[in-house]
C-alpha cells in the first residue's frame, strides 16, 4: 500500500513532469494524479522493485492522454458533418450528395476527421501542425489521403 510520506516526497518529481506534459495546466494534472494515486493506494505493493514515482508517473501520463483523448472527440463530435459539404466542389448539394459526404466522413480516421472539419472551418495546415505536433509535410500529406477517401465517395 502506497503511504503518505512516499506520496509526499514524490511530489517534487512529479511536479516536474507535470509541467513538461501539460504546462499551464500542470496543476490540475498534478492534482488529478494525486487524488487518483490516493483512491487507488491499496493497488501499489510495496515489493514492487520499481520506487512510487514510477507508479505515479505512469498514472499521470494515462490522465494526459486521456484527457487529451477526451478533448479529441468532443471537438470531432460537436461538428455538424454537412460542413464537410464545403470541401466539395461548388455544386449545389442534394440528398444523395449529403448521404455520400456522411459515409466518406465516416470512414475517416479520429485525426482524419479532425483535420477534415478543421480545413472546412479555414484553418491552414500550417496553423493545425502546432496543434497536432505533426510537421507541416505530414498534415498536406494527411489532407492529400483525406482527398482521395473523400474521391471515392463522391
Amino acid at each position: 500500500m502506497l503511504t503518505a510520506d512516499a506520496l509526499l516526497e514524490s511530489i517534487p518529481q512529479l511536479t516536474v513532469y507535470a509541467k513538461a506534459l501539460a504546462d499551464k495546466n500542470y496543476r490540475d494534472l498534478l492534482q488529478d494524479t494525486l487524488e487518483h494515486a490516493w483512491r487507488k493506494r491499496q493497488l501499489f505493493s510495496p515489493d514492487r522493485p520499481e520506487p512510487p514515482v514510477r507508479w505515479l508517473t505512469i498514472i499521470m501520463r494515462n490522465k494526459h492522454l486521456a484527457s487529451k483523448e477526451r478533448y479529441r472527440r468532443k471537438s470531432v463530435d460537436t461538428i455538424n458533418v454537412t460542413n464537410l459539404l464545403t470541401l466539395i466542389p461548388e455544386t449545389v448539394p442534394d440528398a444523395f450528395e449529403t448521404v455520400c459526404a456522411a459515409q466518406a466522413f465516416a470512414n475517416l480516421s479520429p485525426q482524419e476527421k479532425e483535420i477534415c472539419l478543421r480545413m472546412a472551418f479555414g484553418e491552414t495546415p500550417r496553423q493545425m501542425h502546432n496543434r497536432f505536433h505533426l510537421s507541416v509535410r505530414t498534415v498536406w500529406n494527411r489532407v492529400l489521403t483525406i482527398r482521395k477517401k473523400l474521391e471515392q465517395f463522391l
